[in-house]
């Protein structure tokens, strides 16, 4: 069989990894503001991040206080590094207004979870 006949492998998926480990890296150095909750069903709160050529987003919306349970929700936006799906999901639930570092490590927990197994698009921890 010729070489041209013979089937190429499909390009590799591209590798989101990298980039959440990025943003868990980063978390420490975001504006507490960015992890604190505000019950009131307010506006979404972007956070643009550079990553080597690409422009991520997180994007910050916290639920009502009669949501159940109460949840910081952030759509992260990893650009062509998931083609699939438009963001992927962390939900901090259950945030605390006096505990900012227990909110960030919960945001941590679910980038790092997400990190792990390439096929999760969602993950949540609570505060």
């Amino acid at each position: 069989m010729a070489d041209w006949q013979t089937p190429q492998p499909p390009p590799p998926e591209p590798d989101r990894r990298p980039a959440l480990w990025h943003l868990w890296g980063l978390a420490n150095h975001i504006h507490p503001s960015f992890f604190t909750p505000t019950f009131d069903n307010g506006k979404p709160v972007p956070l643009p991040v550079q990553f080597g050529n690409l422009a991520l987003k997180v994007t910050k919306k916290t639920s009502s206080s009669y949501a159940r349970p109460p949840c910081i929700t952030y759509y992260i936006d990893l650009s062509s590094l998931t083609p699939e799906v438009n963001d992927v999901l962390a939900y901090v639930l259950y945030p605390k207004e006096d505990d900012i570092p227990a909110n960030r490590e919960a945001f941590k927990r679910c980038l790092a979870e997400m990190a792990q197994d390439s096929k999760t698009f969602m993950a949540e921890s609570r505060a």
